[in-house]
């Protein structure tokens, strides 16, 4: 009895035993994505020196044990410092495809009954097939749409790895709105064929647009990542949609001018011009010779350029206002047009504003040239009158019969005699000049004569003679 207990016992000792923790293995990449031809390492780690590692590669039928310093299988060989660091390692050299999957490695760790796992998925890309876009006919059974239409459209990529992105355009802008969900699929061989629909109600100003479904791939070789349909839009003849539309022009032939005009509507319109009450359809001119239409240019998406060549320009014509008529199977549409008399006489204008600023300038520098001269004028007079101004003193200092100018612009005498009589400053008698008729009243050469000369009344300054 005491057997069976001691058993029981132990029993139940086993089972409240609690098992050991599962060794944690760091794998490193847990993920990667690489193309064919590719090389790649793989290092799983465990904190404990290992004495084996296995690894299982898909498309290969057993595990494949590697050891450092050994050369591999092929392409495979270990990777990592060593067991004694627990480090279990691969080197994958020109991948395949069929290496798609995941990849487990598998450790024995000393001192440790379990053995240690971990795993990675590794993606092997495959380039999915161009882009495949499918637009819906039109109302009228073709690929031809109508302002207003609503437009459907599919974009298939298939067979990629991983699964492809969808973008759409239209024309160089990205279209979001109308996206459906996107659908999904996958093969047997792990391959994702992506599907995703659009409709969009059709603008006139869609004409011409090119509508684009875009492929985002790892492995798709740039270029052939995306699909195009362009897209014809028919509408009416629309108005005018910037100034830039009617364009005045110099014919180049004297007193004329041509008048552009360009007109949106697809399909081609029929144009024609009303001129003065007269009609004047394109490639044919009016009876006077006056006027004359160009035939419709095609400028390209839905864009026709008219022109009006006027021949003969006058007050009258340039005061008319004129008419042109565009008209399609889906509408009509008028448009008036008038000269601009700026236009006409924008060479007078600029001609006139050249030869302000010519007698602006020749104005400007006669001013300069008048205040220039009454400067250098009025400098030459006052030095004239300081130099040439003789004083007189009546009390006839001197009694010369010639004299000079001194440094001081005064006549100084030369007179032997009477040389005592001379004033302050060197002023002259009516004395030292009495003996010259030359000087007094020899009237010549504009010298003041004796009889206008009047005496000094300002008291001198000192009674005594200056001596000589």
């Amino acid at each position: 009895m005491a057997c069976v207990t001691a058993v029981l016992a132990a029993a139940m000792l086993a089972s409240l035993t609690v098992p050991a923790s599962p060794i944690t293995t760091d794998v490193t990449p847990k993920t990667a994505l690489i193309l064919p031809g590719n090389n790649i390492t793989i290092l799983c780690r465990v904190g404990k020196p290992i004495y084996f590692c296995r690894f299982e590669i898909p498309e290969e039928k057993t595990a494949i044990l590697l050891v450092p310093g050994r050369t591999g299988k092929g392409t495979i060989s270990y990777y990592g410092n060593g067991f004694e660091s627990g480090q279990c390692g691969l080197r994958l050299e020109n991948i395949q495809p069929k290496q798609n999957g995941h990849l487990n490695c598998t450790m024995g760790v000393s001192d440790e009954t379990e053995e240690a796992k971990g795993t990675m998925t590794l993606t092997v890309a495959q380039s999915p097939q161009l882009p495949e876009l499918r637009v819906a006919v039109g109302r009228k059974g073709s690929y031809i749409y109508m302002e207003g239409e609503t437009l459907r459209a599919t974009c298939k990529i298939a067979k990629g790895r991983p699964v492809a992105r969808i973008s759409w355009y239209l024309g160089d802008s990205p279209l979001k709105d109308g996206l459906s969900r996107t659908h999904l699929e996958k093969d047997k061989d792990g391959l994702e064929t992506i599907t995703q629909n659009v409709t969009r109600t059709l603008l006139w100003s869609d004409n011409g647009k090119q509508l684009q479904c875009v492929a985002y791939h790892y492995a798709l070789t740039p270029g052939s990542e995306k699909s195009n349909f362009q897209l014809n839009v028919e509408y009416a003849p629309k108005p005018i949609q910037n100034d830039a539309a009617v364009e005045e022009s110099d014919n180049g032939k004297g007193n004329g001018r041509i008048v552009t005009l360009e007109i949106n509507a697809n399909p081609k319109p029929t144009i024609h011009w009303i001129t003065k009450g007269k009609m004047v359809r394109e490639g044919t001119s009016d009876s006077n010779k006056i006027f004359e239409v160009d035939k419709t240019i095609n400028n390209g998406t839905g864009k026709w350029i008219t022109r009006l060549n006027v021949h003969s320009v006058d007050e009258d014509i340039l005061k008319a206002v004129y008419q042109v008529i565009a008209e399609n199977p889906h509408g009509k549409q008028t448009y008036d047009v008038s000269l601009t008399p700026s236009i006409f006489t924008k060479g007078i204008i600029i001609g006139a504003v050249v030869a302000i600023l010519v007698l602006l300038v020749i104005i400007i520098l006669m001013c300069y040239a008048w205040r220039a001269k009454k400067w250098c004028c009025a400098a030459r007079s006052k030095a004239s009158q300081s130099g040439s101004q003789a004083h007189i003193d009546p009390n006839g200092a001197l009694g010369a019969t010639s004299a000079s100018l001194g440094k001081d612009g005064m006549f100084e005498g030369n007179q032997e005699k009477h040389m005592d009589g001379a004033g302050d400053g060197g002023v002259l008698g009516p004395g030292a000049l009495g003996a010259s008729t030359e000087y007094v009243n020899g009237g010549g050469g504009g010298i003041v004569n004796q009889e206008d000369l009047k005496p000094i009344t300002e008291k001198p300054k000192d009674d005594k003679d200056t001596p000589v």
